[in-house]
């Protein structure tokens, strides 16, 4: 019952895992875990089960039960979405791997392989407590921009002012390069980190101004 799974995860390319990583595997020596493997993941945590290739092969390996325990820092490198968080616990749950949230020192599990009852109290709360906190949020935004609208403060970019071409293409070099190598959409924003609203936006100046990466295929031609 000591064969464990360590799963990190950060949102973005900008973050690093290093943490995460050093933490859990203190942990698991230990406890003299024995650790079959670890998946390091670079995807925003709103994204599903479905989405998440990862967690598809963390349930692949627990339906083949080749891992005892999942290991995670906390709760959101799961996900952010209670109901995906939940769903992801039952999953691995009826196949008795119990996960482990190494911040709250809990398992989803208690020694019979049964489901801990605090656990969805948790999930709950915080969802709960996130909500409210997106809420609150949003509510210092609208009123922020209220009381700029009263002072008579110009808001956003100047009138008619919009990023250059140039810039843009300058910023997203990367991004360029895979849309002439003809990849999907959503293949082009999970290489380069990009919203799928920022690659639909560099394909329609792709096929409006192809001149300005003629210059590019030349040079890889050299």
């Amino acid at each position: 019952m000591n064969r464990v799974v360590i799963l990190v995860r950060v949102s973005t390319s900008k973050q690093d895992t290093d943490r995460q990583l050093s933490e859990l595997n203190e942990v698991c020596v230990r406890n003299q875990y024995t650790i079959v493997d670890t998946f390091s993941e670079t995807i925003s945590g709103k994204y599903g089960i479905s989405e998440r290739t990862t967690l598809q092969k963390i349930i692949k390996m627990a339906e083949m039960r080749l891992f005892d325990k999942l290991i995670v820092s906390e709760i959101s490198r799961i996900g952010r979405r209670a109901s995906d968080v939940i769903k992801f616990i039952e999953i691995l749950s009826e196949h008795k791997i119990s996960i482990i949230l190494n911040n709250y020192g809990l398992e989803s599990l208690d020694k019979n392989l049964n489901q801990n009852p605090l656990i969805g109290m948790m999930i709950n709360f915080l969802s709960s407590f996130s909500d409210m906190e997106r809420a609150l949020t949003i509510s210092r935004v609208k009123s922020g921009l209220e009381e700029a609208r009263r002072r008579n403060v110009i808001l956003g970019r100047p009138k008619n002012s919009v990023k250059s071409l140039e810039v843009f293409i300058d910023e997203n070099k990367k991004l360029f390069e895979l849309i002439q190598k003809k990849l999907t959409i959503r293949e082009i924003a999970k290489l380069t980190n990009r919203s799928t609203t920022t690659v639909t936006k560099a394909i329609k100046f792709f096929r409006l101004h192809p001149e300005k990466f003629m210059h590019t295929n030349k040079s890889e031609a050299a």
